[in-house]
């Protein structure tokens, strides 16, 4: 602006230069009667003089706004270079960093993935056992006892269900889950989860109902996943309930879907903690505060299971009333729904 300012003051002062120049010419020529010659010769010497001067000026402002220009430019691919090596040298590190974390989840998913394995087998040995002693299989057993390995088979059976929950949550980052899916009636399956889960629900005198419609048609599952997940909601609402209460477990067809519906009487999801639930290693805080045990896992992986079926799982819920849990499985297509 300081610029373009005294550029225009000094094209005034040479147009002012001129026409003073102009005036005191004419005034030579008509008042004091000086020769017409030499007053022309003076008058267009001046005007080229004037000319030459303006011409020199305009020459002279261009040069120094090109040169201006281009020290500008200058340093304008100066700061473009030195900001280039800069995010080439962060982007390099940034990679390095990026190649390390790849290195250190890789490890990770191998400790994770052999350390469950490992801890598997003896786990499933130690069911197997439990099973055997609680159904007096090699002996009787008194009361007592039996109560004693009926808890046992409880707490083995949660360890199974958190190496189960490690091994899926390690596949489905690493992208290495894969699902066999086969024709399987859902009752069948949950019937199976609850012989296992009706110790745990006895032992806090809660009652388990279930309804479901007649000849309910085939679903294309994993059903060793689809176990697991039915296994996770259905102990989540025994875990979180009120000793002496009651779970409603539903099984009925919604358009294409079959639909389980898991409604418990417990302590519920507060509001802010909704949006998280299906988070991995999220745990609400009324849910800590009320059992201390638990991964944060069940869910995330019900969740990642469910979706990879085709299907959702939602919940309904009220702080202090419980809550419902939906699941929906996509009814399997061209096939005989009475088919046995």
């Amino acid at each position: 602006m300081e610029n373009s300012k005294k550029k225009s003051r000094a094209l005034l002062q040479l147009t002012a230069s001129f026409l003073l120049l102009f005036i005191a010419t004419l005034f030579t020529v008509f008042i004091l009667n000086i020769d017409h010659d030499i007053v022309r010769f003076s008058f267009l010497s001046s005007i080229f003089l004037i000319s030459f001067l303006f011409q020199f000026y305009i020459l002279r402002s261009q040069i120094l706004t090109e040169t201006k220009r281009k020290n500008q430019l200058r340093c304008l691919l100066g700061e473009q270079d030195r900001t280039a090596r800069m995010l080439i040298r962060r982007d390099r590190a940034l990679s390095e960093a990026n190649e390390r974390l790849r290195e250190i989840d890789r490890l990770k998913s191998e400790f994770v993935s052999v350390a469950a394995h490992q801890m598997r087998t003896p786990l499933s040995g130690i069911k197997w056992s439990l099973d055997m002693l609680a159904k007096e299989t090699v002996g009787p057993v008194n009361v007592k006892q039996k109560r004693l390995l009926l808890k046992s088979y409880e707490s083995n059976e949660r360890m199974i269900l958190l190496v189960n929950n490690l091994l899926n949550t390690d596949r489905i980052e690493s992208g290495r889950a894969q699902l066999e899916f086969v024709r399987a009636h859902l009752k069948d399956i949950i019937d199976n989860v609850l012989y296992y889960i009706s110790p745990q629900a006895k032992g806090k005198k809660i009652t388990i109902d279930f309804s479901f419609e007649d000849d309910l048609p085939y679903v294309s599952v994993d059903t060793e996943k689809i176990r697991e997940v039915m296994q996770n909601i259905i102990e989540n609402a025994v875990k979180y309930s009120e000793e002496g209460g009651t779970i409603h477990l539903g099984l009925y067809t919604k358009e294409k879907n079959v639909v389980v519906s898991v409604k418990d009487e417990g302590i519920g999801i507060p509001k802010n903690f909704r949006g998280d639930i299906f988070t991995k290693f999220y745990r609400g805080d009324n849910a800590v505060k009320m059992k201390t045990e638990g991964s944060g896992l069940g869910l995330f992986v019900a969740k990642e299971i469910v979706e990879r079926h085709g299907g959702e799982i939602y919940f309904e819920s009220k702080e202090g009333a419980g809550t419902t849990f939906y699941i929906l499985i996509p009814i399997a297509e061209n096939l005989d729904e009475n088919e046995e």
